[in-house]
């Protein structure tokens, strides 16, 4: 009896162990980014070698996905900012028709009348050619909102040299100047200071050539006093006021009674032409000349000799937009 116990214990024994366990349930896949704070915990959940942002599970997750402005606006496609707008670009100025002008090589052509719609940028120099004949006036005005930034101007000849330099007035700059020669010359337009947060200032170019004989140059009521024969009556001391005409020479005479010093100033604006001063002794002789390029010429001259003098005043070089030059001549006895 007891053998057949044991038999039987023996062989269930065997039965439990020729079955096979029960495998545990599988868990559901893993997946990084389906639990809050999965794409910010510097943690592998899925343990698939991809962390955080690197695994594709956190895709366009809010921890991810930063500033979507690698373009200049992302505004077509929605944004990332709180304010609802993409806060983070950086405005640009944007170049006007007239580029690639940069240079005077480059520059644009400018005719006559008025250029609308133009932008004068950051660093980033505008330059026009204008054409003229000789003699003929230029203006030039540019027309800006002064609350943008402030905008300067600068003329040159072809050979590079500065001739004029823009006068600030409300809301732009001008200049004006007579040409030499048949030709043209250079107009740079900068951005000379910034005034507001966005970059660049709109600005209209206005370009008026005036030609060539237009504007005559008006002769005073001294004349005709154009050489030694008719020369003015010039007293010491006095003070005259004239208007001087190219290829028009203004003579005066003065008479010397003793012998004494005597200071001659003479008047004007350089800008508007170059004067220039001659004395000479009462034979025509010339005994001293004053020949600057800028404004005014002095002498100052001792007389030992009684008798009569002469002064010349020539305009050597006209310039300005009115044809001759206005001059006050003033001799005075120290």
């Amino acid at each position: 009896m007891t053998g057949r116990v044991l038999t039987a214990a023996a062989m269930l024994l065997l039965l439990v162990a020729a079955c096979p366990s029960p495998e545990p349930a599988d868990e559901p896949d893993r997946r990084e980014g389906t639990d809050a704070g999965d794409c910010a915990d510097g943690a592998d959940n899925d343990s698939d070698g991809l962390f955080d942002c690197e695994d594709e599970g956190c895709a366009g997750a809010p921890d991810c996905t930063g500033d979507d402005d690698d373009a200049a606006d992302d505004d077509d496609a929605g944004d990332d900012d709180d304010a609802g707008d993409d806060d983070d670009a950086v405005p640009v100025c944007e170049p006007d028709d007239a580029e690639d002008n940069d240079t005077m090589k480059t520059a644009t052509p400018a005719n006559p009348g008025t250029t609308e719609g133009l932008t004068a940028c950051p660093g980033d120099a505008d330059w026009y050619e204008i054409s003229g004949a000789g003699a003929d006036d230029l203006t030039v005005t540019t027309l800006s909102n002064a609350a943008d930034g402030d905008i300067d101007l600068r003329l040159l000849e072809a050979d590079g040299t500065e001739v004029r330099v823009g006068a600030e007035v409300k809301d732009g700059d001008t200049l004006e100047y007579r040409l030499l020669a048949d030709g043209s010359v250079f107009l740079e337009v900068l951005l000379g200071e910034e005034e507001d947060a966005l970059p660049g200032a709109a600005y209209d170019l206005e370009v008026v050539v005036t030609p060539s004989g237009s504007t005559p140059c008006v002769e005073d009521g001294l004349e005709e006093n154009d050489d030694l024969a008719t020369a003015t009556t010039f007293a010491i001391p006095s003070l005259v006021a004239a208007q001087s005409c190219e290829l028009d020479d203004d003579w005066f005479v003065f008479n010397i009674a003793q012998s004494q010093a005597v200071f001659f100033d003479l008047q004007f604006s350089h800008a508007e032409g170059n004067l220039d001063l001659f004395l000479y002794d009462e034979t025509g002789t010339l005994i001293v000349d004053a020949l600057s390029t800028t404004d005014n010429e002095f002498l100052n001259e001792y007389f030992m000799r009684t008798g009569d003098y002469y002064l010349r005043v020539s305009l050597t070089a006209d310039a300005g937009l009115a044809l001759g030059n206005s001059y006050t001549l003033e001799a005075s006895v120290p």
